[in-house]
């Protein structure tokens, strides 16, 4: 008799063990990775310095969840082009980055810097495009709906930083760009 509630009792702990272990998959967020992606903690750091630093006080981004993921889904701005970020804000929910994975593995630093600000502009600054263009072709804006060409975000960076936290209009621009070097979301492969 001792053996059958022994039995018994060990049916029902494993049954318990087994379905909160499963239950805990099971009540995780609609996004499969909350919070922020460890790949991107480092750009959302220098994006809350450089906001601390124009805001002067310490700025830290609201409640975000940022992904690398797949962004094939959404649908070009242009055609020919493809999406590599996206940023989605709901009432009473966290805001939603997604990154796409493929492309951030082929950024180099200030490519990604750029892609996670932008992103961060749109969710964490609410600011939309800004798509502007210079009379040599190169946005104004870090909020350009194309990514900048590298070697323009690097030359530029502190115009188009200053730009993105005060929304001022960048009017020294050190050199020319192109409208065909300018590529939808960081795709160096596809031409405008």
């Amino acid at each position: 008799m001792i053996n059958k509630y022994i039995e018994d009792a060990l049916i029902i702990a494993t049954t318990l063990f087994f379905s909160i272990i499963m239950g805990c998959g099971q009540f995780r967020s609609v996004d499969p990775s909350p919070g922020v992606h460890p790949d991107l903690v480092e750009y959302v750091k220098r994006f809350e310095a450089e906001a601390s630093f124009f805001y002067g006080e310490q700025y830290t981004i609201p409640e975000t969840d940022m992904d690398l993921g797949n962004t094939s889904g959404v649908v070009p701005a242009k055609p020919g082009t493809r999406v590599v970020g996206w940023c989605r804000t709901r009432k009473g929910e966290p805001d939603q980055i997604m990154i796409s994975q493929d492309d951030w593995l082929f950024y180099n630093d200030l490519q990604k810097e750029q892609l996670i600000f932008h992103e961060l502009g749109h969710c964490a600054l609410k600011r939309g495009h800004r798509n502007t263009l210079t009379p040599y072709d190169q946005p104004i804006s870090i909020m350009h709906k194309m990514v900048l060409r590298p070697d323009h975000y690097g030359k530029d960076k502190v115009s188009y930083i200053n730009e993105l936290f005060t929304n001022a209009i960048i009017d020294t621009i050190s050199e020319k760009a192109f409208v065909d070097s300018i590529h939808e979301c960081g795709d160096l492969n596809d031409n405008i």
